[in-house]
C-alpha cells in the first residue's frame, strides 16, 4: 500500500495548512533515497487503542479528506486564474487610456470585466484582505479550508453534516467556475474581438476547470 498524498487545505492563513490526510491502518512500505541509494522498510500502522472508531470510519475520514484537499486545488486554480487575467486587464486598461483613449469600447469591456472578476474573486473566492479574518466573512477557499480542518482535527467518521457540507462547497466551486467561464466567454471574449493592434488577453491554461 502508500501514504496519502501530501498537501490540503486547513485552518491556516488563505485556508490552508491543515496537514496531510491521514493513513488508515494497515501494512506500508516506507522509501527513502539517500545518496544515490534507495532503502526500502515495511511498517506497519496501528489504530490508537483509545480510539473508539472502526477501520470503515477511518477509510471514511480518509477518503473525505482527500476530496477536500482536491477540491482545494480546484477553488485554488479558479482563484489562480482570477487573479492572472485581473492582472491582465489592469494592464491593458492602462495601456489604452494611454496609447488608445478612442478605443472606448474595448476600454469599456476591458473595464467592466475587470469589476467583475475583483467582485467574484473577493465576494466569493477568497477573503480580499488577509489578517482581517475575524471581520471578514469567509469566503469559498476559506470554507474548504475550514472543513478540511475539522475533518481532519478528530479521529472519527466524518458526520452527516460534514458530508452535505462538503456537497454543497462541490456545487459553490462549479458556480463560480462556471461563472469565471462566463466572463471569458463574454466581455474578455468581445474584448479580444475589439482589439486589434493592441495585446490580447490570454486565457491560460483553457477552459475554467
Amino acid at each position: 500500500g502508500g501514504a496519502a498524498g501530501a498537501g490540503g487545505a486547513g485552518g491556516g492563513r488563505g485556508g490552508r495548512g491543515g496537514g496531510s490526510p491521514s493513513v488508515v491502518p494497515g501494512q506500508f512500505t516506507v522509501k527513502v533515497q539517500l545518496a544515490g541509494r534507495e532503502f526500502t522498510k515495511p511498517l506497519t500502522v496501528e489504530l490508537d487503542p483509545r480510539a473508539n472508531v472502526t477501520t470503515a470510519d477511518l477509510e471514511a475520514q480518509r477518503d473525505l479528506a482527500l476530496n477536500l484537499r482536491d477540491l482545494g486545488g480546484r477553488v485554488t486554480t479558479v482563484i489562480d486564474r482570477a487573479d492572472d487575467l485581473i492582472a491582465q486587464l489592469s494592464a491593458l486598461v492602462e495601456n489604452i487610456r494611454r496609447n488608445a483613449p478612442n478605443e472606448r469600447e474595448a476600454l469599456n469591456e476591458a473595464e467592466g470585466a475587470l469589476v467583475e472578476l475583483r467582485k467574484l474573486r473577493d465576494e466569493k473566492l477568497a477573503r480580499p484582505i488577509q489578517g482581517l479574518n475575524y471581520r471578514q466573512y469567509p469566503r469559498l477557499r476559506e470554507e474548504v479550508g475550514s472543513l478540511a480542518g475539522a475533518v481532519s482535527r478528530t479521529i472519527t467518521r466524518p458526520t452527516d453534516a460534514q458530508g452535505r457540507r462538503y456537497g454543497e462547497l462541490v456545487t459553490e466551486t462549479d458556480a463560480v467556475r462556471q461563472e469565471l467561464q462566463g466572463i471569458v466567454n463574454g466581455r474578455i471574449a468581445k474584448l479580444n474581438g475589439l482589439l486589434r493592434n493592441l495585446p490580447h488577453i490570454i486565457v491560460r491554461g483553457g477552459a475554467i476547470m
